[in-house]
């Protein structure tokens, strides 16, 4: 939880009373869920510490701190499931940007503060944040199905470059998605997507639209 001294060990940072670049990346979750009503409440907490002691923990807590929260709800109607959820992410730092108590760079990209985490993947995937860095994300949502038919509705807004970008390219995206199984082998999907993009690419003004038409056809092999 807090700085340790590793000034033995070769691998530390040069200049720093021992620290090394993988230290202080702390992510705690949590779930509460009530079954009888079928509702969760989740939260993912990340946080790049390097906390001096523990005065400096209650003093800066909200020190580079990234965050998902979200809400589910399932209700059961009849042959029918009502799913609905809203989930709220953000990848930005810390808004603790008073000089007297504000130790990094007010134009560092994450909640961290370790460039030394960036750009890294695990067998071709990316490790991150589908919204990227600097960004925050909400999204909330609305199903309903059973085991032949199920629709998802979906409304997204993301906010790319928030606190590295001059101009913060915003998004609104709205879908609908339905699965339909024909049988235990075959499963059809379709989605309906709009897409709006304000400042695209980080250039004011610059207004982008997309409307897109997906199709999709699942065969499962039971043995």
């Amino acid at each position: 939880l807090f700085g340790s001294s590793k000034t033995s060990l070769d691998y530390t940072i040069p200049g720093t009373p021992g620290f090394d670049y993988w230290d202080e990346v702390l992510t705690g979750y949590f779930k509460i869920s009530f079954p009888e009503i079928l509702l969760n409440i989740y939260a993912d907490i990340a946080s790049d510490d390097n906390r001096s002691n523990f005065t400096d923990l209650r003093a800066h807590w909200d020190h580079t701190l990234g965050y998902t929260l979200g809400i589910n709800k399932y209700t059961k109607i009849n042959k029918y499931i009502i799913f609905t959820g809203y989930e709220l992410l953000s990848t930005k730092q810390s808004n603790t940007m008073n000089p007297i108590f504000f130790r990094g760079s007010p134009s560092q990209n994450n909640f961290y503060t370790y460039a030394y985490h960036d750009y890294f993947s695990y067998e071709g995937r990316r490790i991150g944040a589908h919204s990227g860095s600097s960004s925050d994300d909400s999204i909330i949502y609305l199903g309903i199905g059973n085991d032949k038919i199920f629709s998802l509705i979906s409304y997204n807004k993301e906010r790319h470059g928030v606190n590295s970008m001059t101009f913060p390219e915003l998004k609104y995206e709205f879908s609908i998605a339905t699965q339909y199984r024909i049988s235990s082998n075959h499963i059809i999907n379709i989605t309906l997507e709009s897409e709006k993009v304000n400042n695209y690419n980080y250039s004011n003004n610059d207004n982008s639209r997309s409307n897109i038409i997906w199709f999709g056809y699942n065969f499962i092999i039971e043995k």
